[in-house]
């Protein structure tokens, strides 16, 4: 006659492992509902709502191998875009930006720049949140480098929240990203307050 019953008080230690149990022994259905409640885990395992401040909730990355360029002196896509749904509204979002880039200036006066600038939202019609000169060059140069940017936000949101990276080339006869190397890059971490 068939267990229905074992007593776990019943068993050695270590008498049943999972060697011992054959391929689809224990099935859900053969669990039942609620077998392993809540509370039966174990205990300790913080929620992500109990994490300290400084805990690392969520990482979204992009990798952009395309290139892009442009001589205009209006913001243009890099193509360096992320998105990131927050968990809460009182997280932070640091932003790493790696962008592998390339001026060039063909005048014989001026210093040669990459413009480049990090928006909460779209080009333009988002919130701009760095705008600089990442690398620049001398007179005459044709200059390469990486053109990092870091920024820790506070979107006070929970709803999802892209970055974007914009060039321009009003400090150059033209900006490139990837045009040498690649990949470029964009890192979102959301940080617990």
């Amino acid at each position: 006659m068939p267990l229905s019953k074992i007593d776990s008080d019943s068993l050695n230690t270590g008498a049943v492992t999972s060697t011992a149990l054959g391929t689809g022994a224990v099935t859900s259905a053969a669990m039942g509902t609620a077998s392993v409640a809540s509370a039966a885990l174990a205990s300790g395992v913080p929620t992500r709502a109990q994490l300290p401040a400084g805990s690392v909730l969520q990482v979204v990355n992009f990798s952009l191998v395309s290139s892009a360029s442009t001589s205009s002196s209006s913001d243009q896509a890099t193509g360096l875009v992320a998105s990131i749904t927050p968990t809460f509204t009182t997280s932070k979002i640091l932003i790493f930006v790696t962008p592998y880039m390339r001026a060039t200036q063909g005048s014989s006066t001026g210093n040669c720049f990459a413009y480049l600038k990090l928006w909460r939202g779209a080009i333009t019609s988002g919130t701009l949140l760095v705008n600089g000169y990442p690398i620049v060059g001398a007179q005459n140069a044709d200059f390469r480098g990486v053109g990092a940017m870091n920024y820790y936000d506070s979107p006070a949101t929970t709803s999802s929240t892209t970055y974007t990276v914009s060039m321009n080339s009003s400090f150059a006869a033209s900006v490139g990203i990837n045009e040498t190397t690649n990949p470029s890059s964009i890192t979102l971490m959301e940080i617990a307050a």
